[in-house]
């Protein structure tokens, strides 16, 4: 990762004045921004070259190599934001990295509620995690995208939860030459316009790239077990799956669920 390409890409071609930092190597990038939330003016991005102790959701880990893999975090103000827009900022950041990378790709990508993204086969690229953080108006948001890249540069570790897939193979041709650093700026700016948005409009893109739509799906977060098909989302963001009695559960991405599909997305 090329700390002045990243740049150049930000503020050229996605138009962001975000700030951006590039180290060659750090335990976690959510845990670095967090740190350097502390003294640096937000918003900023953290990026890593190696990430040796990534995080998920549900304290999975997030494997990362130089060259084939983008591991980078968003640290942003959220003071004076609602609790709706808190709450949908994973999956409306979701929704618009699926429409920026859909804009670079050969082939459609889907997000799986609230927070990974997958390929047509069912095949994971990337995940998020987000981390809301006190702060002195109210709170701050540490927002972390891992993005597999180019995983023929890299020995993929065994006994992954979710087969996983890369981007690289789908880009078209000018953004594949363009460079891991173009993928890693148009992602960041996709989440710092909607960590700066003021109204949850990108939830309506969602069902444009609902992986589980319509899908039979099993979801536990503890002792809570839902079986049941999925629906969409609410205006909330939190997702909607229907009950064998014909009522709607909705479940809230700020909750540790663990959501499975048995068919591929469709689309």
């Amino acid at each position: 990762m090329d700390a002045q390409k990243l740049s150049d890409f930000l503020k050229g071609q996605f138009g962001s004045k975000m700030r951006t930092f590039v180290v060659d190597e750090c335990a976690s990038t959510n845990t670095l921004a967090a740190e350097m939330s502390n003294g640096e003016r937000m918003p900023f991005l953290v990026a890593a070259r190696k990430q040796t102790h990534g995080r998920g959701r549900m304290s999975r880990s997030w494997f990362s190599e130089e060259g084939a893999s983008i591991c980078m975090s968003i640290a942003a103000d959220m003071s004076g934001k609602s609790a709706q827009l808190l709450e949908s900022a994973t999956v409306r950041c979701g929704v618009a990295v699926c429409a920026a990378f859909n804009e670079m790709c050969s082939e459609k990508i889907f997000l799986k509620w609230p927070n990974d993204i997958y390929t047509r086969g069912g095949a994971k690229i990337a995940g998020m995690l987000a981390e809301l953080l006190p702060n002195k108006n109210g709170y701050k948001i540490i927002f972390g995208i891992g993005i597999n890249y180019d995983l023929s540069k890299t020995k993929i570790p065994d006994g992954l939860a979710t087969a996983p897939d890369d981007i690289f193979r789908r880009l078209s041709p000018e953004a594949a030459a363009a460079g891991m650093e173009c993928v890693a700026a148009a992602a960041a700016a996709a989440i710092e316009r909607e960590l700066a948005a003021e109204s949850t409009s990108a939830l309506s893109r969602f069902g444009e790239f609902d992986c589980l739509y319509n899908s039979p799906v099993n979801a536990a977060c503890g002792t809570r077990k839902i079986t049941g098909t999925a629906v969409g989302i609410n205006g909330s963001g939190n997702l909607l799956i229907r009950l064998e009695d014909g009522s709607t559960a909705a479940l809230n991405s700020g909750e540790a669920f663990s959501v499975r599909q048995n068919i591929e997305p469709h689309g």
